[in-house]
């Protein structure tokens, strides 16, 4: 069956001790597979790139490619759109993912297909800093790839992490809109805090009145300068997100202590991305955690490949992160 669109997915990973961990594999084969991707890009900064990598890339259909560890995200975006800068025409829709975030827990291909219709399109938003587009996920059609261009022709490459979020993240979603292109979020933030009375299209508005500015102020500020995929992860799932975001597992000891509510908001279809998501957890948390609770979880990791019922493992997740808080 013909692919309904040509599309090309590049795909930014970094691994400080060079590993392609099992969830990005599990990551990067459903997402090859579910964007029906016509070629997929998989672009490292690891300080080395194994050949037994590439050839495994290679086999479930992904081109891989090692570059400077430099620019971080949009480094790697950008190095991928300049690999393919004399075919990009063909393409009718670019994907930008990186690997800071764990799944699929829901089908990715529910949602690609319905936004077809807008020019620029993420999975969740953000109003930190300016309004903008979270660049874990991201899609451009083909009708934004000029203005997309010349974003990048004009972009600094910054090394610097809060620059990179500002020019890059920020900066392309704010330059789309400049040039009148038609932006859409999946998940919007207001929706997910049930706050409908506000509008983006209402928010970047200038008020007429000083009362109207002042509550968007407020708005802005206090209600939606938040991380949606932290503050809602739960909503996010329940409505259809595929992912979770990596470094609230690995790095919020709060988020982790509450494994067990999440393990139990995951479908039972999506045990191989949690055993994925599981092993990449205790290996970055081991060096912070007591040796007893390391080898308590690595206990629950051996009982979910042996595919005991689901509630029994959540339980026993929950207790020993507890009792190793």
């Amino acid at each position: 069956m013909k692919n309904k669109y040509r599309t090309l997915c590049i795909f930014s990973s970094f691994d400080k001790n060079s590993f392609v961990r099992p969830y990005v594999y599990h990551l990067v084969q459903n997402l090859y597979s579910q964007l029906d991707c016509t070629k997929f890009l998989f672009i490292s900064t690891s300080e080395i790139l194994d050949a037994r990598d590439i050839v495994r890339l290679k086999s479930i259909g992904i081109e891989a490619h090692k570059r400077e560890n430099t620019g971080y995200d949009f480094g790697s975006y950008f190095f991928g759109l300049d690999l393919e800068a004399n075919d990009l025409i063909q393409y009718d829709r670019v994907f930008f993912v990186n690997d800071s975030i764990y799944g699929p827990f829901n089908k990715i291909n529910n949602l690609t297909d319905r936004f077809d219709q807008f020019d620029y399109w993420g999975l969740t938003d953000s109003w930190q800093h300016a309004y903008h587009l979270q660049s874990y996920f991201l899609c451009i059609n083909k009708t934004a790839f000029k203005e997309l261009l010349e974003f990048k022709h004009r972009y600094k490459f910054p090394n610097d992490y809060k620059q990179v979020v500002l020019q890059g993240e920020v900066g392309l979603s704010q330059y789309f809109l400049s040039k009148g292109k038609n932006l859409c979020c999946t998940f919007p933030t207001e929706q997910l805090i049930g706050y409908k009375t506000a509008t983006a299209k209402q928010l970047t508005e200038k008020p007429k009145r000083l009362a109207r500015r002042l509550y968007a102020n407020y708005f802005r500020k206090k209600v939606l300068n938040i991380n949606p995929c932290s503050v809602f992860w739960r909503l996010l799932l329940e409505q259809g997100h595929p992912f979770l975001k990596r470094k609230h597992f690995t790095d919020d000891a709060t988020m982790i202590e509450h494994c067990g509510e999440w393990t139990s908001e995951i479908d039972r279809q999506y045990t191989d991305a949690m055993q994925a998501m599981y092993s990449n957890i205790v290996t970055v948390r081991s060096a912070a955690w007591p040796t007893e609770k390391v080898r308590s979880f690595s206990k629950i990791l051996f009982l979910l490949k042996s595919k005991m019922k689901k509630r029994r493992y959540i339980d026993a997740l929950s207790r020993v992160v507890k009792e190793g808080s």
